[in-house]
């Protein structure tokens, strides 16, 4: 089972940050070029906080709390020096959200700060990392396990070409963190209720199109069209998942998002009496149309 599944259940979690103290033991690590690097432990691993090493500087953005980002990595037991997963055989990167409730507070401190492009090694003690894991057994880790990464930052999510919304859109601000903030109508904003679904890229994702049967990770806001109230969003509590093809009412969404590639920024419209995935509706029923901003970061 790879380390990507088994921190699916861990969306909208918490996790409670342990206190740092001690010291890594990073120099004990050898790691190799290449595009498929190794990674080599040199007796056992152990640390009492999150420690990290820039074996390679990027040269783009910089991560900051709340981003997505596509990885590949290797993950190695520091106490047995075995390696329990690896991205790049399975040609398989992971995207990993920098959130408390959504990633392990490992990942969170060791990558918050890097910047796309480069290679990071990290070591995550037990505390805030396999004690925190749902079933780290199935990985072959013990709970009291320091864990080794390396990751290769490949892209924050969503990543790819701009695209312009139609002239009769809504505008769409952002908070200091480039996260969408909530849509803004404007004199060409079209008035009428939309009678259908409607969707149009603001970023056209490079990844795979999602499918009417894909389950999706996503983040989203949700308001009341076209510049009422905001239902809900995710950037502050972490991304959800959500199945096209099983939740009955997404019906807009299983509409609108098939055909549309991972890593894509969408603004998708549901019209009245269909206000997309129950999850995103948790402060009251609204009773006219949303327009949804939705970060497609994954679908399987």
């Amino acid at each position: 089972m790879r380390l990507a599944v088994l921190l699916t259940t861990m969306v909208s979690t918490t996790f409670v940050l342990a206190g740092c103290g001690g010291g890594g033991t990073l120099d004990d690590i050898r790691v190799s070029g290449g595009a498929s690097p190794t990674v080599r432990v040199d007796g056992e691993v152990t640390t009492d906080r999150t420690a990290s090493r820039i074996i390679a500087d990027g040269d783009a953005e910089t991560l900051v709390e709340g981003d997505s980002v596509k990885v590949h990595y290797i993950g190695v037991n520091g106490r047995t020096g075995k390696e329990f997963d690896n991205s790049y055989s399975t040609e398989s990167p992971m995207i990993v959200t920098l959130t408390e409730q959504s990633t392990l507070p490992g990942f969170l401190k060791g990558l918050v700060g890097q910047r796309i492009g480069a290679r990071v090694l990290v070591t995550v003690p037990a505390s805030e990392g396999v004690a925190l894991m749902p079933a780290p057994g199935k990985l072959g880790l013990d709970e009291s396990d320091t864990m080794v990464f390396l990751f290769d930052l490949l892209a924050k999510v969503p990543s790819g070409e701009p695209r312009k919304a139609p002239p009769h859109a809504p505008r769409l601000t952002y908070d200091a963190d480039d996260h969408p903030r909530r849509f803004v109508a404007t004199k060409r904003t079209r008035a009428a209720v939309p009678a259908h679904s409607e969707s149009y890229a603001l970023i056209e994702g490079d990844g795979d199109p999602v499918g009417e049967e894909s389950t999706v990770t996503v983040q989203y806001l949700a308001q009341e069209y076209p510049a009422g109230s905001i239902i809900a969003e995710t950037w502050s509590t972490g991304p959800r998942r959500v199945a096209l093809d099983e939740d009955p009412t997404s019906r807009c969404w299983h509409d609108a998002l098939p055909g549309h590639t991972v890593g894509s920024r969408l603004v998708v419209v549901c019209p009245e009496g269909d206000p997309g995935p129950a999850t995103a509706v948790e402060s009251h029923r609204p009773t006219g149309p949303l327009i949804y901003a939705i970060d497609v970061l994954d679908a399987d």
